[in-house]
């Protein structure tokens, strides 16, 4: 996977992206842990849908690529 992808979820979305440590660091601390959740069968990031605005901006600042 080059770019990140959203994928409608239950109550939110799924993000699916490369491994970016400052990306990781920076969403962490913006989004509560109550509020996202590693999906580790599905290899991807559950957001809640009240932060998929906020991530989709972190997305364009660390992912050049990402069209979102």
């Amino acid at each position: 996977m080059s770019a990140p992808e959203w994928i409608s979820d239950k109550y939110g979305m799924l993000l699916y992206a490369p491994y970016n440590e400052d990306f990781m660091d920076e969403m962490k601390k913006l989004v509560p842990i109550t509020d996202r959740e590693w999906k580790h069968a599905k290899q991807a990031w559950w957001v809640s849908e009240a932060w998929i605005d906020e991530v989709d901006a972190l997305l364009r600042e660390h992912f050049p690529e990402y069209q979102g």
